[in-house]
Order: structure tokens, then C-alpha cells, then sequence
């Protein structure tokens, strides 16, 4: 019979839900599979998708009821009852609190009363995903940003993440921020001119510099749009905008910067490990990534720099499968 396990990664735009059972999984895999090799992809059964479930994003009420609907969207995809999920691994963002925790383990038991309950921030289950195992580094830079390590001992350590407001430089909207600034510094004559004006204008339908107080001062203005700036930046750049190419120069140094504080902390600096380049930022080979790529390798020149294997979400059943396998033998389900 079939051992069902849920991986779930809820994050500020989204919420993914993977359901897998480990009809595909090799003999050999045991428990701390994932810290000896490189674990294989399981077989889902079902795969679903909602809105934002970080309750710093967009409130607990929003937030629980995206996580309930991508379980139980996936539950009924696949016709599995709820009494048959042996474990749930969670990567969320925002959880880094026990109190945050918590509010999410309630949700979960409510759904799944039987089921094991792993919960990690959202950096743990890209690690894990991402490589295949739960060692090396995850560089994650979306509209946020994050480095997580774990080295051979199994220690770990972060850098960065610390929200936009107090870090998480080199990110998307890191990125876009300081792109509206340098045109308003090119609109004041602090600063050079530069191709960016035109491009976000154009892109946000407005007339002029000015009109961005509007905009962007709205109560109702998300991050994530300012974000979604990053690719108007990318595309300057390559047309060789100087203030483009600077913009981006920084950000990547900023993010090589967040890996090598994770990888000396760790004591990983003369290892052979692999870096997942993880989110939105990383989509082209162009624009940051070479400068983090750069930055990386003055402090960890035996790494390497990777595209995540397989999704968080993946990473998480993963974490998940591991913890049943840990725990011993399960008990047969009619």
C-alpha cells in the first residue's frame, strides 16, 4: 500500500501544494537520505496552487485559508482521504517565530489530525529541492531575498531575509526600489540619466517622474510590483545602460555577499559543494548573476553554482517521506 506524504511551499505570492507517494522511490533510500545523496523525484499524485499564504504578506485570515484550500484541493485531486497522509513538511514564509509555528500547525491538524507536522522556513525546503540533499546553500532571490546553508555536520546557518524594509539586499525589490530612485535622481538632477525612466513609465502608464508618488504611495501598493521591475532593469542593462549595469553589479555583489557569510560560517570555504540559484532573479543569465557568481567564487572556489533540481515544494515531501522513513515502520492502511 501506497505511504502518501503532502509538501507544501507557501510563500508571498503563492502557495504550492505537491501530494507524492513512494511507489517510485529506490530501495536504498533510508532515513538521512537526504543528507548522504541525492534524493530521486517521487511520484506525485497531485499538484495544486493558490494565493499568497505569508501571514506578514497578507494577514492570518488570507494566509490559513490558501494553505487549507491547496490541501484539501490536492486531497480531492488525487481522491485521497485525509486519515492516509502520514506526514506533512511545510516551508513557509514568515515562520521563523515558534508562535508563527504554532498558528500554522493548527491549521494543518485540523485537516489532518493523524498526520506527522514538519514546519521550516521556506530557505530549508529550496535547500532541499533544490540540490536533492540537505547540504550546501540556496541563494533565493525573488521579491525577498535568502541564504540558507547546511554543512557536512549538519550545522546551518542564514544571512540575510531580513524583510524589505531592514535587508534583503539584492532582491527584486531591492532591485526596483533603486530603480525608482535613480529616476527620481535623474528627474532632480542628482543624478546621471538614465533608460529606466521611460522603460517604468511606459510600463506603469504614466506621464512623468511625478506621478510615481501616486502610484507607489498607495496604501494598496504591493511590494511584488515594485519587484516586478527587476526585468525592466535587465533589459536597460543589456542595452547598456550605465545605471542599469550599476544597479544590477551591486545587487549580485550583495547576494554573493549573503552566500559567503553563510558558506564562512559553516567553515564550507575549502569544500566541493553545489549553490542553488533559487527565484525570479535568477530566471536569465544575464543581469546579477554573474556578479554573484563572482562574488562567490573569491571565498568558495570549489563550489558550484546550480538551477534547483527539483521544486520547494518537492524539497518539502521530501523532508517529509524522510520523517515517516525515520520514525519506522508504518501500519498497513485497507
Amino acid at each position: 500500500m501506497s505511504l502518501y506524504v503532502l509538501g507544501v511551499d507557501g510563500g508571498g505570492t503563492k502557495t504550492t501544494c505537491l501530494l507524492v507517494d513512494d511507489q517510485d522511490l529506490p530501495r536504498g533510500f533510508a532515513p538521512r537520505g537526504l543528507s548522504r545523496g541525492l534524493a530521486p523525484r517521487l511520484h506525485t499524485c497531485a499538484r495544486t496552487q493558490t494565493g499568497p499564504s505569508n501571514r506578514y504578506a497578507v494577514g492570518d485570515e488570507a494566509a490559513n485559508a490558501a494553505l487549507r484550500q491547496a490541501i484539501t484541493d490536492a486531497l480531492a485531486q488525487a481522491a485521497v482521504a485525509a486519515d492516509r497522509v502520514s506526514a506533512i513538511c511545510l516551508g513557509m514564509a514568515g515562520v521563523d517565530r515558534p508562535g508563527d509555528a504554532a498558528a500554522v500547525e493548527r491549521v494543518v491538524r485540523d485537516l489532518l489530525p493523524a498526520a506527522q507536522v514538519l514546519i521550516h522556513n521556506d530557505a530549508v525546503i529550496a535547500l532541499a529541492g533544490g540540490v536533492g540533499r540537505l547540504y550546501g546553500v540556496v541563494l533565493i532571490a525573488g521579491t525577498g531575498a535568502i541564504a540558507y546553508g547546511v554543512n557536512a555536520q549538519g550545522q546551518s546557518r542564514r544571512a540575510s531575509g531580513w524583510g524589505h524594509l531592514l535587508g534583503d539586499e539584492g532582491s527584486g525589490y531591492d532591485v526596483g526600489i533603486s530603480a525608482l530612485r535613480a529616476i527620481l535622481r535623474a528627474h532632480d538632477g542628482r543624478g546621471p540619466a538614465t533608460a529606466l525612466r521611460e522603460l517604468v513609465l511606459s510600463h506603469w502608464h504614466l506621464a512623468q517622474p511625478d506621478d510615481l508618488i501616486g502610484l507607489v504611495y498607495a496604501p494598496d501598493f504591493p511590494r511584488r510590483r515594485i519587484a516586478s521591475l527587476l526585468p525592466l532593469v535587465e533589459q536597460a542593462a543589456a542595452a547598456g545602460d550605465a545605471v542599469a549595469c550599476d544597479l544590477l553589479t551591486s545587487a549580485g555583489r550583495e547576494l554573493g555577499l549573503a552566500a559567503t557569510a553563510v558558506i564562512r560560517g559553516l567553515g564550507m570555504q575549502d569544500e566541493q559543494f553545489e549553490i542553488v540559484l533559487a527565484g525570479g532573479a535568477f530566471n536569465t543569465r544575464v543581469g546579477l548573476r554573474p556578479e554573484v557568481v563572482r562574488t562567490i567564487a573569491t571565498v568558495a572556489p570549489r563550489a558550484t553554482t546550480i538551477d534547483p533540481r527539483h521544486e520547494p515544494a518537492m524539497g518539502a515531501a521530501l523532508l517529509a517521506l524522510e520523517a515517516v522513513r525515520a520514525a519506522g515502520p508504518q501500519p498497513s492502511q485497507a
